[in-house]
């Protein structure tokens, strides 16, 4: 504005004041019908029309009407002090001021619980009918929202003068942009919390809510306990419900608010709002992280409207900061922005799918899909590391013949590296249409026919074959392609060993591929024999590079703990953590994973605060380095969401497998194994929950992928196979459970070994379906093989153990030796408090069984506090077969000790 003239200043003067004199919800379509084609005119006007806003926000009352209250004096403030009371909370301050009411920093003051939490309270005067439908509407969208992005809805009442209020989680951060400008983020680390935003408001999506008010301010960013910075989204006092409107005039489109700026053109223009409008408002919240001000009118790229200033807290020159923003982020700002709803973005999802695709190097859908582009996009993925259909051509030609290029001291490397340049861009007329002849064009495709050509092309240049085998290999092997992949790591070792000898270093790589795929295919022993070759020739050869080393210790680690021996897995994951600290360097991927595979033991020995310490600490330093988007973060997510559930915290397990999965849904085809394992440790939670029939839809998906994969004698198979049985018999389908539960134990017995945990679990289930129906004796001899491989395989305190020893004190009190029975239960609830605590379902249930242990020989004093103390269980969600026993167990002590009124309450 500050080249306006004195005349167009009066103009702008004249407009906003006849804009202020009419209602809220009319003045910005009159500001575009006066306006005309003067797009600068209206957009300034819009501008003073947010500062008014933004007033009210701030003050409680636009900024006219604030003035005049203070030159009058006549109107008294309404905030509440420090000290006063909101139902049973007591403020300590206020934090800000909205259209609607203040915000205040509480904490509850009846001893209920002790936190600090964010009041939300009408303002005096608005109290209307209205407006108090408008604040009951808050409530019931944000009740309706769970995810980690979205500040949590904790109570919600009416205040002593009748107002409501609500009561929702305290966020101590900053808006999104501030807080990328103050810790100069780059690029990349804007673009990570970007995709936060977007996946909260894809969830609220998904639950039929648009927020329709999005911009910074209601995006803030702060930094959990291990210093991540997490991003949560506020206010959806705004938010319209897709579903039908139980109160008609909410759903009206002048009936809303919203923040000029960051509104869509349809929304400024009065007409119905859908999701597109978040998509446009998310467009100018990215507009605004990458080029450091707001989209103007007519609309410039985000590189055209870059300042020296923005580029500086970014760390960048201007124009290299220019030349990053140009090309794709530049379009998928722009489609974003597009005036039509319908040129936009079709969801958040395919916004955020666009982006991931830029970061990945892979083509974006926001520009149109010409040969040069796909070509460009195609070499650039490599530099990026990603490991698609592509990286095929990409790995050989950026991986082999740049590496080859860089070593010109021999003629004989730069003709090897113009060979296999020439090699990988030849794979590129495997998708022209005159060698496809009309079939679809697939990432198998262009493996399979490049694998034939280099067996047929390349025989004259062994070395070279080797590396584009090798290659083929390692991505056959990452989409989960165990057949080809084999083959080819097999036809390398064998190229090589004949070539260098079978102890020469250039064999170990070929190895290693082979150990891996036999250890996901559930051959341990062959596994274990290939990875003690691959070890003992790179500890022959000290002066390799140590990382290879360290590699192979931390994939034989990883063997180790898939065969239950954790003393070897946490040695080897220690040295391999030790060597990749020194050599790659603290702040490395190859730390976060060995952090992890640590984590990973930790958790199979039931040291669980320890491994969920080191969890943490490993997701923390991978979305450092990577952001959430990248396999080892859905991997982390997974692993720490499955100790979640089984310490108990339902809603943070589900929390996390949620993202689990967005990250690998949007990584992985299809059909991949981390998909398996994460959808099949999710259908725990409903069990756990007490609604097992609803596990059972949530597992087809992960057993027709696991068959596909692995076959029906897999343990990966078995995992998904064992959690269908429990959920058919904690419903009661003994029959259906055990011949599913027998399957599974036949196959950990085969793949994994007799002496295996997982083994030993699948046991201890199997018999707790036989003593369900009747057959003590078989129940009992599996308990007591189960027991005997728990002893061994599990560490003494490992609360994995109690369940054979629940099961053999059930068979002992079933047999009316209850006195055989005392000394093994007592052994199990010593398991289960110190492993998972007091609170726990689990103790719950020993405690249950101890209790009826002690009843049946009469010592009621002793037994009464356990069975009392069990029935906490019945107040909380829980496995329904433990509900049921801790109810039995009651009844019949009550029954025992003449109190039928209380006996009658737990039948």
């Amino acid at each position: 504005m500050k080249n306006f003239t004195d005349q167009r200043w009066q103009r702008l003067d004249d407009l906003l004041a006849d804009a202020l004199t009419r209602d809220p919800d009319e003045r910005s379509a009159f500001l575009r019908a006066a306006c005309g084609d003067d797009l600068g005119l209206y957009r300034e006007a819009l501008t003073l029309l947010e500062s008014d806003e933004a007033a009210a926000d701030l003050l409680g009352d636009s900024a006219a009407a604030f003035a005049a209250s203070l030159l009058s004096e006549e109107e008294q403030p309404d905030g509440l002090g420090p000290g006063a009371h909101v139902g049973p909370y007591r403020i300590e301050a206020e934090v800000g001021r909205g259209g609607m009411g203040a915000v205040y920093r509480a904490r509850r003051a009846d001893g209920t619980f002790d936190k600090t939490v964010a009041l939300k309270l009408v303002r005096r005067g608005l109290d209307t009918d209205e407006v108090l439908a408008r604040f009951r509407r808050e409530r019931q969208v944000l009740a309706a929202l769970d995810h980690p992005a979205v500040a949590r809805l904790l109570d919600g009442g009416a205040a002593a003068d009748g107002r409501p209020y609500l009561v929702m989680e305290f966020v101590d951060g900053h808006p999104i942009t501030a807080y990328c400008d103050r810790h100069r983020l780059s690029v990349e680390a804007r673009l990570a919390l970007f995709e936060q935003v977007g996946e909260a408001v894809a969830h609220a999506h998904r639950r039929l809510v648009v927020h329709r008010d999005l911009k910074p301010s209601n995006v803030l960013v702060g930094e959990d306990e291990h210093g991540q910075a997490r991003v949560k989204l506020l206010d959806f006092g705004i938010a319209k419900l897709l579903e039908a409107d139980a109160d008609e005039a909410l759903t009206q489109p002048g009936a809303r608010r919203l923040t000029p700026a960051y509104a869509a053109p349809e929304q400024l223009r009065g007409e119905p709002v859908t999701t597109a409008a978040d998509v446009y408002a998310l467009g100018v919240i990215l507009y605004e992280l990458l080029a450091g001000n707001r989209p103007e009118m007519p609309l410039k790229s985000p590189s055209a409207a870059l300042t020296p200033e923005a580029a500086e807290l970014r760390g960048r020159a201007t124009d290299g900061l220019r030349q990053r923003l140009q090309g794709d982020l530049d379009v998928i700002c722009l489609k974003a922005l597009r005036e039509e709803p319908e040129a936009r973005y079709p969801s958040v999802e395919a916004l955020l799918d666009d982006l991931h695709r830029h970061r990945t190097g892979l083509p974006v859908a926001a520009r149109p899909a010409s040969v040069g582009y796909r070509v460009r996009k195609f070499i650039g993925r490599h530099r990026v590391g990603v490991a698609a259909a592509s990286a095929v051509v990409l790995a050989l030609v950026g991986g082999l013949g740049v590496a080859l290029w860089q070593a010109q001291a021999k003629a004989r490397e730069a003709a090897r590296a113009e060979l296999t340049r020439d090699f990988a861009l030849g794979l590129f007329s495997l998708a022209d249409p005159s060698e496809t002849r009309g079939e679809a064009f697939t990432t198998e495709h262009l493996l399979d026919q490049g694998a034939a050509r280099a067996l047929d092309e390349l025989t004259g240049e062994p070395e070279v074959q080797e590396e584009v085998l090798m290659a083929l290999a390692e991505i056959n092997y990452r989409l989960s392609r165990y057949e080809n992949a084999t083959s080819l790591f097999e036809r390398v070792r064998a190229q090589r060993a004949a070539r260098l000898g079978p102890e020469h270093p250039d064999v170990a790589g070929a190895l290693n591929g082979l150990a891996a795929i036999a250890g996901e295919l559930g051959e341990l022993e062959r596994a274990d024999s290939l990875y003690r070759q691959l070890l003992a020739i790179e500890r022959r050869h000290p002066d390799r590079d140590p990382l290879y080393l360290a590699s192979a210790l931390f994939n034989y680690g990883a063997l180790a703990r898939a065969q239950g021996d954790l003393d070897d897995a946490e040695a080897r994951h220690r040295e391999a953590l030790a060597l990749y600290r020194l050599h790659a360097g603290p702040e490395s991927p190859e730390v976060a994973k060995s952090s992890k595979s640590l984590a990973l033991v930790k958790h199979q020995r039931g040291e669980y605060a320890e491994a969920e310490a080191l969890y943490r600490e490993a997701l923390a330093l991978q979305t450092r380095l990577t952001g959430e988007l990248h396999p080892e973060v859905g991997t982390l997510y997974n692993s720490l969401a499955s100790l979640r559930l089984m310490r108990g915290d339902y809603a943070e397990a589900d929390s996390l497998y949620d993202r689990a999965l967005s990250i690998q849904r949007r990584l992985f085809p299809s059909d991949h194994r981390n998909l398996v394992t994460t959808m099949a440790r999710r259908s725990m939670l409903p069990i756990e929950q007490g609604t097992p029939e609803e596990a059972e839809p949530l597992l087809e998906e992960p057993l027709a992928m696991a068959q596909r994969l692995f076959g029906e004698h897999h343990p990966s198979f078995a995992l998904p196979l064992s959690n269908l049985a429990l959920a058919l018999a904690e419903q009661e389908r003994y029959a259906e459970a055990a011949a599913r539960y027998e399957q599974a134990l036949a196959i950990y017995r085969d793949g994994l070994g007799p002496e295996h945990p997982s083994t030993a679990a699948a046991m201890a289930n199997l018999a707790w379906v036989r003593l369900a129906q009747g057959d003590v004796p078989v129940a009992e001899a599996l308990y007591r093989e189960a027991a005997a491989i728990q002893e061994t395989a599990l560490e003494a305190g490992d609360p994995e153990r109690a369940s054979a020893l629940i099961g053999l004190g059930r068979v002992a009190l079933a047999r009316r030796r209850p006195a055989d029975a005392e000394p093994l239960l007592r052994q199990a609830l010593a398991l289960r408090r110190s492993g998972l605590g007091d609170d726990h379902q689990n103790t719950a249930e020993a405690q249950s069984w101890l209790g009826a242990c002690l009843a049946a020989q009469g010592r009621y004093a002793e037994a009464e506090p356990l069975l009392t103390a069990s029935a906490r269980v019945l107040d909380h969600d829980a496995r329904r077969s433990v509900e049921q026993d801790v109810r039995r167990n009651l009844a019949a002590y009550y029954d025992a000790v003449g109190r039928p009124a209380d006996a009658s309450r737990y039948r």
